[in-house]
């Protein structure tokens, strides 16, 4: 593999590093959010149980669909994040790999 092409492919795996820590960002963020909605959901459940709010049918149809949907989104997204950070790893090691090839030379200036 030529120099250049060494290099280019370097610049083509830092994109792809940054593309995947983005992708894991996002997939922390929906975790925060599912757990928020699992809490909600339990908070207006109590809170109907124990008589601060009206119990009907609506309010025990949100609370339980944003428990569960809740749950599904975490679950789903933990799985993402971990696929990123994982894919990310390797990127970043087939990265050292290229730049160890190339051999760089520390220059010291006085």
């Amino acid at each position: 593999m030529s120099l250049d092409d060494t290099r280019d492919e370097i610049a083509r795996l830092e994109a792809r590093i940054e593309s995947l820590a983005e992708a894991a960002e996002r997939s922390r963020k929906l975790i925060v959010i599912a757990k928020g909605a699992v809490a909600l959901g339990g908070a207006a459940l109590l809170l109907a149980a124990v008589g601060v709010v009206g119990w009907n049918t609506s309010l025990t149809v949100f609370a339980i669909t944003a428990m569960l949907g809740g749950v599904v989104i975490s679950g789903s997204s933990r799985s993402s994040r971990e696929q990123a950070l994982s894919a990310m790893a390797e990127a970043e090691e087939a990265r050292r790999g290229l730049i160890d090839s190339i051999a760089p030379v520390s220059v010291r200036l006085h």
